[in-house]
């Protein structure tokens, strides 16, 4: 094999490699601008606060509830988080083969009220093109993976149940079975990949929103939500080149080591 050959195999694998894992999603780890923990987003003009590429539905009184901060300033357990939350305790909500600490890592994450009165969410408007790794391409597949967690507020005291609802305009993406936990109750973080083609379709096909809701009223339910990405999905032709410059860079190197020995 010439060393143009085996170029051009590395130079696709890792090209198409690298596709399959840029995020057209901005911010997706919900990094906030100023030092926070559990700021309501919703009421923080005033602080600076704000999740940068990220619109924030939770202003007190209009339709929305509040949508939290919290980070790593307080220590260990961020504010108004409850105990179990440390400690995934079965009893007290966790389940198992979930992640007891944040996927995503150190850092910030938000919390959205769940309250049936006043639902709390954030949202990304998605820019559309031409280029799938930066922006939504009609009839293109994508990956949306992102980690949340129902849990409720030390705060508050009561049974609780909770759900997440993520669309695309006015496609539904994710919605599961809502959970239910007890007082203090922490289910600890699952992550979720949805697959879907982008259709283009409703008044507002590139806004994705995280939605919270749950029940009952005042205690209150909410979700947790952090590590957000939006991936391309590359075609099966494409993971075939992936797969064949990958094939040939190793038969390239057996063949040169061969000739060594």
């Amino acid at each position: 094999m010439s060393n143009k050959s085996l170029v051009l195999g590395l130079a696709v694998a890792v090209s198409l490699g690298s596709a399959a894992k840029a995020s057209v999603i901005l911010n997706g780890s919900l990094e906030t601008v100023g030092t926070s923990d559990g700021v309501n987003l919703s009421q923080a003009s005033g602080q600076n606060l704000t999740i940068p590429n990220w619109s924030v539905h939770g202003v007190a009184g209009a339709g929305f509830n509040a949508v939290y901060d919290y980070g790593v300033v307080a220590g260990p357990l961020p504010a108004y988080m409850p105990a179990s939350y440390n400690s995934c305790t079965v009893l007290l909500g966790f389940v198992g083969g979930n992640s007891c600490t944040n996927p995503d890592g150190t850092g910030h994450f938000v919390n959205l009220d769940g309250d049936p009165s006043f639902p709390a969410a954030i949202s990304q408007t998605i820019p559309v093109g031409t280029n799938p790794l930066v922006a939504l391409v009609l009839g293109q597949q994508y990956a949306l993976t992102f980690s949340w967690a129902a849990v409720q507020r030390n705060d508050q005291f009561g049974p609780t149940t909770e759900s997440l609802s993520v669309s695309l305009g006015s496609n539904l993406l994710f919605s599961p079975s809502s959970t239910s936990l007890p007082a203090g109750g922490f289910s600890g973080w699952f992550t979720k990949t949805v697959n879907f083609t982008y259709n283009g379709l409703g008044t507002t096909p590139n806004v994705l929103t995280f939605l919270a809701s749950g029940t009952p009223s005042g205690l209150p339910p909410s979700i947790n939500l952090d590590g957000i990405s939006l991936n391309v999905v590359p075609e099966p032709a494409s993971w075939g080149l992936v797969i064949t410059g990958c094939g040939l860079l190793f038969f390239a190197h057996r063949r040169r080591k061969t000739a060594v020995d």
